[in-house]
């Protein structure tokens, strides 16, 4: 599965460049489109495939819905996932997964000079658990064979990869419950922004 992050400004950049991965054997995509990008993300895969010479290639792909990711997630034997919330929900269903981003040149440079003094991770499995639990590939490492590289090594090792998802579920699940009133899940978006304010000391004072 190759999932898009719902809020990704950088649409085009990353779906570009995980969509020329090419994983070893025959694979078949599963793009899950975030609400009101089903057309942009659709007109993407047909023009990169094309661009790419992938389409008909024994890589079949194909785009479903919002209301369909649930599903996705549970067929995926692998996400490639852009950095956002998509990586909290991958995580807490258990699903193994590369964590991606690419941009800019310039984007990239003030990316790492506002916030790698502060974060020194992208994911936000990883910047919960304050260490790397799973790979991101970022900047300039984000490219397609980098991508299939890391793709192929969990495909080729799926108790492995299935064990290492369970260990990093586990990890996650405590941030996604709510603090105080009932216990019921909080949305992944109110995780992430706990976990980025813990890490930022001038924000301390919001209250989330």
């Amino acid at each position: 599965g190759l999932a898009r992050g719902a809020a990704d400004t950088h649409v085009r950049d990353t779906s570009t460049t995980c969509l020329g991965a090419r994983p070893t054997g025959p694979i078949e995509l599963v793009v899950p489109a975030a609400p009101g990008m089903r057309g942009e993300v659709d007109r993407i895969v047909l023009e990169t495939l094309a661009a790419r010479g992938t389409a008909g290639g024994g890589a079949r792909c194909s785009v479903v819905g919002s209301g369909s990711r649930r599903a996705a997630f549970g067929a995926a034997d692998v996400a490639i996932a852009a950095c956002g919330t998509i990586n909290l929900e991958l995580a807490a269903a258990g699903v193994p997964q590369v964590a991606v981003y690419s941009t800019s040149w310039l984007t990239g440079f003030v990316i790492r000079r506002l916030l790698r003094p502060v974060l020194r991770h992208a994911s936000l499995p990883n910047i919960l658990a304050g260490r790397t639990l799973l790979t991101e590939l970022l900047f300039e490492d984000c490219t397609p064979c980098r991508i299939a590289e890391e793709a192929d090594f969990l495909l080729a090792r799926p108790s492995l990869a299935r064990a290492e998802a369970a260990q990093i579920r586990q990890l996650v699940l405590p941030s996604l419950r709510a603090v105080g009133d009932g216990g019921e899940p909080q949305l992944a978006s109110r995780a992430a922004a706990r976990a980025l304010l813990r890490h930022l000391p001038e924000a301390q004072t919001c209250t989330l």
